[in-house]
């Protein structure tokens, strides 16, 4: 059995600040944004790779769902002139 556990937005500040010495701001993003969290998600990243595999597949379906619609709606509203 496969078990995928994780901990959602542990703060770092609270749990491990060991750590905060290893970490730097991205220096595109350190003058605008300002920092109030400093979190991490921390588990053994099955549940991130499933998560990912169902946006992708999530985002296909959608892809092609919504150009079938608009296709449809197109072809029927331009035709329905010719005919």
């Amino acid at each position: 059995m496969n078990i995928s556990a994780y901990l959602e937005y542990t703060s770092i500040e609270a749990y491990l600040p060991s750590l905060l010495d290893d970490i730097s701001p991205f220096p595109f993003v350190e003058d605008v944004l300002i920092q109030r969290h400093l979190n991490m998600w921390f588990g053994n990243g099955y549940f991130l790779f499933f998560y990912f595999i169902f946006f992708i597949f999530l985002s296909l379906f959608f892809y092609f769902y919504f150009n079938f619609i608009l296709f449809h709606f197109l072809f029927v509203y331009f035709t329905s002139f010719i005919f």
